[in-house]
């Protein structure tokens, strides 16, 4: 994680200790740091400072397999009520890691699974917001 920042000038994987907030948190980090290596997730823990993140290996490769519309549509939903990130670079990134195939059009994106996804965003104040999702038949 520390080399991928380095190479990509991200100054919360190469600085050893800043201030935490709602962008740079301890699950944000973790997931973001669990993303850059292959097959690694993460654990939240009790502390008695609030919270240990721990990051491991060797789970089934079930963990990592990809997943229908459904799920991805609960999975987003999760966590973009949970946590404060920009939901088009989320979506971008899930649907890249899923293996789904999508394309543009302006502020609408296509994810084609079984069900073709339609995903309208809109920003605001700089950042991008899912205003509407619904699936469709695809045709195929």
């Amino acid at each position: 994680a520390k080399v991928v920042g380095e190479r990509w000038n991200l100054e919360p994987l190469t600085t050893a200790e800043f201030t935490l907030d709602d962008t740079f948190n301890g699950h944000n980090l973790s997931i973001v740091t669990c993303g850059l290596v292959d097959k690694y997730c993460y654990y939240r823990g009790p502390h008695s400072g609030g919270a240990i993140f721990a990051a491991f290996s060797g789970v089934p490769d079930s963990v990592f397999a990809s997943i229908d519309v459904q799920k991805f549509v609960s999975i987003t939903m999760q966590c973009i009520q949970q946590f404060h990130i920009d939901h088009k670079i989320f979506v971008e990134g899930f649907l890249s890691w899923n293996n789904t195939q999508y394309e543009w059009d302006n502020q609408t994106l296509l994810a084609h699974f079984q069900q073709d996804l339609k995903i309208e965003f809109e920003q605001v104040n700089n950042f991008w917001r899912i205003c509407a999702m619904n699936t469709i038949l695809s045709g195929k």
